[in-house]
């Protein structure tokens, strides 16, 4: 039985009588293990994300895909992208896309000391959805009056049930409201706070009043920054 994977040793001794007694000869030999492997390619399913632009900046997100080779151990196997950059990240690799589109893989393989072409999968290259606005503290649109003055009430940019855990960051975004029949705009600071100046209109507004958040400004992984449209809250 095989424990593990790559190239093992084996040898012994074998013993011949003779008229001069039981002679020894060594012998040894070399064997290679290989995981036992298949493959499943749902076409539809088959998308790269463009998590990060090129060239690679440091903690930059990959796509990360496992390949194997029946009867061939992994330092042996090289794998290339005709639309981005791989790069091996322990037993596995990671692909960075580069633009929308189409990217072919193509793994390549060691057999008897000459690189054999193996196979080619054509994978769907995607940006991400954008991410959705949410207020913290708020539950179903409505925020509590009573949470107007707490320092966590701010603007979040999330990605619900995403493959990857990516980190969006708000970085601008404008509030408008209404009072007394008059139209209020606040702009936001840098960053994703709700301003004291906007607490200050909300805080004046009564119960059922319907805030907007608008031109909410996100930055993803890659320092891309897009509008990822308006939100709407009302005060109860």
């Amino acid at each position: 039985k095989t424990r593990k994977q790559g190239y093992q040793k084996w040898g012994g001794l074998i013993g011949m009588k003779t008229d001069e007694g039981v002679k020894m000869y060594p012998f040894s030999g070399e064997f290679q293990v290989a995981a036992q492997s298949f493959v499943v390619s749902p076409t539809k399913m088959n998308v790269l994300w463009i998590l990060a632009d090129l060239p690679l900046k440091e903690n930059a997100i990959g796509n990360p895909i496992d390949v194997s080779v029946p009867g061939v151990s992994k330092d042996k196997i090289r794998v290339s992208c005709s639309n981005g950059v791989i790069k091996k990240v322990g037993g596995s690799w990671e692909v960075f896309p580069k633009k929308s589109g189409t990217a072919k893989i193509t793994v390549s393989a060691e057999v008897q000391g000459i690189y054999r072409t193996m196979g080619t999968i054509d994978f769907r290259v995607k940006r991400p959805y954008k991410p959705l606005p949410r207020l913290m503290l708020s539950k179903s649109g409505k925020l509590s009056k009573l949470k107007i003055s707490s320092n966590k009430l701010k603007l979040v940019a999330e990605m619900d049930q995403f493959e990857f855990d990516i980190k969006n960051t708000v970085v601008s975004f404008s509030m408008i409201a209404t009072y007394k029949g008059e139209i209020i705009t606040k702009e936001g600071d840098r960053g994703n706070k709700i301003t004291d100046a906007m607490k200050e209109v909300m805080g004046n507004l009564p119960v059922g009043s319907r805030i907007n958040f608008v031109n909410i400004i996100s930055k993803g992984p890659a320092g891309k920054k897009s509008n990822i449209g308006t939100l709407s809250i009302v005060l109860n």
